[in-house]
Parts: structure tokens; sequence; C-alpha cells
């Protein structure tokens, strides 16, 4: 009978979406919730939705609109009683009983922090998780335990007050990896990565690292670059951005990289732009914007890439 009204519940709530009325699921109840990690026992749930009961705040269930503003859940088409992602908004904390639901592959928490500001050993019980996206919201310590996830494709960190990232190389089905806006200096070793985006931190140097053989996307914006000479190791790479980044060159033998395809130094400190970059065969975009270079050499530049690059989107 519990599992029966449980359905008509959700029936009546996803109905009601459908019909462009964003049902909201009331779940804070007196004297039930708890917070503390340590005292997290997801035996005493019976369901996803039993969980989500239990959080200090309003959700709201299958939103119409995917741009969410509210927190909220989506439930499995084919199950609902089984959460497949959830978004987390302008709360007061990350329930602990969050890592609780085992089947759930999209988590998104914003400007919400964690209890103690750590991300807790029980984050390995969520083995399904595909996409992990935290924005705004300081993190102090990440459990190491964060690389036992089997399945994880997306690791976003964006302005979380991070100063350390733990070797991330055993998340072997990693493939995006992005730690915008925070205090890193350097990172540790990373899995065969595609996407790799560290703008707007306090690197002095591009990190040097060994699985750069199938990094396409890099960016290293808003950063204090002393030279650019280690992005040469990145051979594959098809997108550089490389824009505010107190650069006063870039290195000799940039046509290494044949693959480059859009290749961004706005905002730098560059006086002399070697003619080697002339040699990129797959050149799509280049941008020289803000820099030391004289007029005329921007002019030359300008006419030297309309010779070798017709079809390029320059700006200078």
């Amino acid at each position: 009978m519990y599992c029966n009204n449980i359905a008509s519940v959700f029936f009546i709530i996803v109905w009601l979406c459908s019909l462009g009325e964003c049902a909201v699921l009331r779940t804070y109840i007196n004297g039930e919730y708890k917070n503390s990690v340590s005292d997290l026992n997801c035996n005493q749930y019976n369901n996803d939705y039993d969980i989500i009961r239990q959080f200090p705040f309003p959700l709201l269930i299958n939103p119409v609109e995917y741009a969410f503003h509210k927190s909220a859940v989506v439930m499995y088409k084919n199950n609902n009683a089984s959460i497949q992602e959830i978004y987390i908004m302008d709360e007061e904390i990350v329930p602990s009983s969050i890592f609780c639901l085992s089947n759930l592959e999209e988590l998104t928490i914003i400007s919400t922090p964690f209890q103690n500001g750590i991300i807790p050993d029980a984050i390995e019980n969520l083995k399904q998780l595909q996409q992990l996206m935290i924005y705004e919201s300081p993190i102090k310590k990440i459990t190491e335990k964060l690389v036992t996830l089997p399945k994880l494709l997306t690791l976003l960190l964006s302005n979380c007050s991070l100063t350390h990232i733990q070797d991330l190389s055993k998340l072997k089905t990693l493939e995006m990896l992005e730690l915008s806006n925070n205090y890193l200096t350097h990172i540790n070793e990373v899995p065969d990565l595609g996407l790799l985006k560290l703008d707007g931190n306090l690197f002095k140097e591009i990190p040097v690292i060994k699985n750069t053989d199938n990094i396409w996307f890099l960016d290293m914006n808003k950063n204090p670059l002393i030279n650019a000479l280690p992005i040469l190791s990145y051979k594959n790479v098809r997108y550089i951005f490389l824009e505010n980044a107190t650069l006063t060159s870039i290195p000799p033998t940039i046509d290494k990289l044949q693959k480059i395809e859009y290749l961004l130094l706005t905002d730098n400190k560059i006086s002399y732009l070697p003619t080697n970059v002339l040699n990129l065969p797959n050149l799509k975009e280049f941008s020289i914007r803000n820099n030391l270079l004289s007029s005329g050499d921007m002019k030359l530049i300008e006419t030297a890439f309309k010779k070798s690059h017709p079809d390029l989107y320059i700006c200078v």
C-alpha cells in the first residue's frame, strides 16, 4: 500500500509538470532531518523518494524548463522511483542523505556549502554518477574516495576556493575536467582527458602532465603565466585559450601543434609573433588583439594570414 501511495503521488506530480505547472515537493519534516555524514545510514530509506523527502528545502520534480532556477530533481522516465539528476541551488547546506541516491547520474550544486566544507567519503556510494558539477561553493577538502567513482565523465569545481586538487589519474573514465576560478598553482596527474579548463587560477606555467595525447581543449585564460613553452607537449590540442595570461611570447616552434584550430592570445604583453604561426594548416580563428605589437606589425600579420589562411577569422 505504501509503494502504491508513492506511485500515485509521483503520477500526479509528473502530470502537473506536463501541464506546465512545476510541482514542488515540500520536503522538510520537523524533527526528522539530520545532516551528519557520520550518522548516515542509507538502509533506513526505502527508495529515492524517501531520501529526498528528508531534505530541508523544497524540490521541483521534473521541471518542464531545463534551466532550473530552484532546486530540482529529474526522475528516470521508465522508473519514477529513482532519481537520475539532482540540482541544488542557493540552499543552506548540501544534505548528507544525497549520498544515498545510488542511481544518481548527474549532481549539480550551486552556491550551497557542504558540511564543514568537505566532500565526504560517502560520495563513493554514487557508483552511477557521470557528472559532478559544483559552482560557487567553498570546498576545504575533497575525500580521496572521489577517485573511486567508476563512471565519472565530467568533474567541474568552479569558484570553490580550491588551493589543492589531488591526483585524479585513477578516474579512468573522466573526459572533462574544469577547475576554473580557484587558487590553484599546480595540478597533479590526471587521466586521459579531452577537455581541461584551468582558467582564472594562479598558474605560472602551463601544467606539464603525462597524459596530454587526448586533450583537444585547453583553457589557461586569466593565469599569471611566465611562458607558454609547455604548450608544445599538448600535441593534439585544437582549442588553445591563453587570453589575459601575462604572456610576453609564444613558442617559436608553435607550428609543431599542427592540429590547432583556435588560438586566442588577446590581452597579453606579446611584442613579437613568430612567423611559424603561419604554418598551422587547420587554424580557423586567431586573436592577438590588445598586445604590445606595433600597428605596422599587426597589419603585416593580417596581410600574411589573408594569403596563407584566406578563410581565417582573425582579430588584431
